[in-house]
């Protein structure tokens, strides 16, 4: 796999997935490129594979069409933590301050 240097370059693409390393280490850039792919086309699917929970995956799920959300091995309690606050977040979205990590 060759990493893009341009968005134009997915422009021929019905699917992206973006993944790591951990995306959202990088959650201003990972935020920027789901808006763009929105702008550029519209109708391409577009994923991200994460395993890491942050208040602004929740700012990215208009424009994803799924998250793939992966706890690795060994898991420590705040693995635990963040993934049931992930999901937390997914079933009362739409209600800010519902969940809170």
């Amino acid at each position: 796999m060759t990493p893009i240097e341009h968005l134009e370059e997915l422009d021929e693409y019905d699917e992206v997935i973006i993944t790591g390393g951990e995306p959202l280490l990088h959650s201003v850039a990972v935020g920027s490129i789901i808006t763009e792919l929105r702008y550029r086309r519209p109708e391409c699917l577009v994923y991200l594979y994460t395993a890491m929970y942050r208040p602004m995956l929740l700012d990215f799920m208009r424009g994803l069409d799924g998250v793939h959300y992966t706890i690795h091995a060994p898991a420590t309690d705040d693995d635990l933590a963040d993934f049931n606050a992930f999901q937390c977040a997914i079933k009362m979205w739409g209600r800010p301050g519902a969940c809170a990590r």
